[in-house]
């Protein structure tokens, strides 16, 4: 294998894909989409439209080579068929004004998720894109087909066909560009182009050919590589076997294709499941990943039964070493978490993980995993404010006002969330039945073996599972605020529950001593305190109840998410004043952690608090969020001390789990003299990112969430 190493090649492919953008021609790209546009409504159906749009743009896009990487794929994509389907969205499916009035008000947002795919990375391996088209082909001369199946079948076959173009055109500029990398990715290109994979270095070119087609020019983001090291371990095996490469020249390979994510600048797009089962390709590359040291791709550790210590002592002690770009899921917890929506065992066992945190079954599920979210805190604020919250003059929801007893006051805040979620569920229901009107997928629905049996697009139902998802989050904000109104209103009665309204609408001016009081001393949910964590566990029940396993609009149910990833800020600005003794515009709590600062029994008092309910309950994932200041966990004890933690909180029931080693003291420094700490790396969410290049008001955030 002759390739330049790939230490010489590293400065050439940092943000490579940033330096071809400065190429692009706006007059140009207009004028193909325009041919793309010809061709998408010209065609005899909009299904068989987007098959020849994306072939069009394929065989016209400006392609690019870089002679220093091994593998090709780079495309002006400014303006793709993608936008063909944003644009006729707008048109077909304007926001009702109840879901525009939720949005804007901060309560509830309803809507469609075009972002959150993984396709079978198995078949397209397994099958290459000729087997694909093969396929599509075949089922064409079937006989008694329904012109939907014909135009589903005609849409594959032009998409694929644009494929294989594609990869011939790259594989006519790497001809002539000069270079070993250059025709180390010709040979790849040549293969692919005429069967499946056979090869390592074939198997992870289709990777970049396949992710640049969907992603970018169909339109559908691509969330998760799938369980990298299973996939490509037959590769691997095969090639040392044959002496096609050896461990090292594999090393070099994936130092190449890790990096190359990298470059694109992925951030929460694109994390990669190691297996349950690991290998050798396991521990390459984990061990290439962490010596790269980089923010992305990101990694997703499915912790199963059988998974061994080292591979968990590696990742944990990357992540004390500032390396956080990780997150554990509990393989058992995850497939308990689908299999209560419906889905068999067999699929669920098999599971990636989407996005940030969000399960689905792998080759199986085709799902939304963010459609919609519930601001819980909010719905207090509206009981408060009689059916308005503090800020908007519009009615939110329908209060009776009959608040005598915390039990009535309680019971009226859950009657709106369970409106929200009736509201929510009817409202994205109502935009997927229009799917076949703006979105076709020809090219992931390609993949599914479901859609290419039915004949049936993706957005059509053609997976096995077709789910939608509604998040909940300002869990803990939600819990706190309960407990100081049901201590300082109906047990103490310091203030009447209009005196509190008056007050949180008055962002607690004058009264700085009772929101002290609320903060301080009523019991907050994150200490492993059963009062407070009773209201976590109960309204994550009931909204499971409202949520999960209602039908949706394209032949699924829907599935609950308890996380926030980064919509604390956003909707911090928008939610009032709170009872817990947050003031006005603060961010709310951060998936299923504790508020900023309000935890106050550390490690263990979080894991308790929680694992209060049961987490299979989200079928659409959750997470919990730890903040471990250094030196708890220094030297190998500190190492076992972190296994100890991770496994403490699975056996306890917990989803998912990531971490971040750092004080308080390192941020404040960071903050002050980001140039001496631009690689200082922080799990913000479902991603990881340089704290310098963080805002002030995120930074500041996280710096009280160590224990300022």
């Amino acid at each position: 294998m002759k390739i330049i190493p790939f230490s010489k090649s590293r400065e050439h492919l940092t943000n490579q894909y940033d330096k071809i953008k400065k190429e692009f021609e706006r007059e140009r790209e207009l004028l193909l989409h325009e041919e793309v546009k010809a061709e998408y409504f010209n065609a005899p159906t909009l299904q068989e439209g987007k098959g020849r749009a994306i072939k069009h743009f394929l065989s016209k896009v400006k392609l690019f080579i870089n002679p220093y990487d091994i593998f090709c794929d780079m495309a002006e994509t400014g303006i793709t068929p993608m936008h063909l389907r944003d644009s006729e969205y707008g048109r077909i499916c304007p926001v009702s004004r109840d879901a525009n009035l939720s949005e804007s008000c901060g309560a509830y947002l309803s809507g469609w998720d075009p972002g959150h795919t993984m396709p079978d990375w198995k078949r397209i391996l397994t099958l290459g894109i000729t087997g694909i088209l093969s396929e599509a082909e075949g089922h064409l001369e079937r006989e008694n087909l329904t012109d939907e199946e014909k135009a589903f079948y005609r849409s594959v076959k032009y998409a694929y066909e644009g494929i294989l173009i594609y990869i011939k055109r790259l594989y006519d500029l790497a001809e002539e560009a000069e270079g070993e990398n250059a025709v180390f990715a010709k040979e790849n290109l040549l293969e692919i182009s005429m069967h499946e994979p056979r090869t390592l270095s074939q198997a992870m070119q289709l990777y970049f050919i396949y992710y640049m087609v969907q992603h970018h020019v169909e339109g559908e983001n691509l969330r998760s590589l799938g369980a990298l090291d299973s996939l490509l371990y037959p590769y691997y095996k095969s090639d040392i076997e044959k002496g096609i490469i050896t461990k090292d020249e594999a090393r070099e390979m994936i130092r190449y294709f890790l990096y190359k994510w990298t470059s694109m600048h992925v951030l929460a797009n694109m994390p990669f499941n190691l297996c349950t089962e690991v290998n050798e390709m396991t521990y390459l590359i984990l061990e290439e990943y962490i010596a790269l040291d980089v923010i992305d791709p990101k990694i997703h550790i499915k912790c199963g039964k059988n998974m061994p210590d080292d591979v968990l002592k590696m990742v944990l002690d990357s992540i004390r070493n500032g390396k956080s770009s990780f997150v554990f899921a509990n393989s058992e917890v995850v497939k308990k978490s689908l299999m209560n929506i419906g889905e068999e065992e067999c699929d669920a066992e098999d599971y990636t993980l989407i996005g940030c945190y969000e399960p689905a079954s792998a080759g199986k599920e085709f799902p939304c995993t963010l459609n919609g979210r519930i601001n819980l805190p909010m719905a207090i604020e509206v009981i408060l404010g009689g059916g308005k919250n503090f800020r908007c003059d519009e009615v939110l929801g329908e209060v009776t006002g009959k608040c005598e007893s915390f039990d009535e006051f309680y019971n009226e805040v859950k009657k709106l969330l369970k409106s929200w979620s009736e509201k929510s569920i009817a409202e994205i229901s109502r935009i997927e039945k229009k799917y076949p009107e703006f979105l076709q997928s020809p090219v992931i629905s390609g993949t599914f073996e479901s859609c290419m049996e039915k004949g049936m697009d993706a957005y059509r139902g053609g997976a096995k599972y077709n789910n939608s998802s509604i998040c909940i989050f300002g869990l803990a904000t939600f819990a706190d605020s309960l407990m100081a109104i049901k201590k300082m209103v109906f047990t103490e009665k310091i203030v009447s529950l209009s005196e509190l309204t008056k007050i949180l609408k008055a962002n607690w001016e004058g009264y700085e001593d009772l929101r002290l009081y609320a903060k301080n001393e009523c019991k907050k949910f994150g200490n492993g305190d059963v009062e407070a964590d009773f209201f976590a566990e109960d309204i994550t029940r009931f909204m499971s109840e409202n949520i999960n396993g209602k039908e949706n609009g394209r032949g699924g149910v829907f599935r609950l998410g308890i996380f926030s990833i980064d919509w604390i800020i956003h909707y911090g600005r928008l939610t009032g004043a709170s009872a817990d003794g947050r003031r006005k515009g603060e961010a709310l709590s951060k998936n299923i952690s504790a508020s900023v600062g309000m935890d106050k029994k550390g490690v263990t008092g979080a894991i308790n608090s929680a694992t209060a309910f049961n987490h299979s309950l989200a079928s659409d994932g959750t997470v919990l969020d730890l903040a471990i200041h250094p030196t708890a966990v220094s030297g190998d004890e500190g190492l076992n001390i972190m296994l100890s933690l991770l496994k403490t909180y699975f056996n306890k029931g917990g989803f998912a789990v990531h971490m971040n080693v750092l004080s308080a003291e390192t941020l404040k420094k960071a903050q002050e003299n980001p140039e001496r700490y631009k690689n200082l790396q922080v799990r913000l969410c479902g991603w990881n990112v340089y704290f310098a290049d963080l805002s002030k008001e995120m930074q500041d955030n996280l710096i009280r969430s160590m224990g300022e």
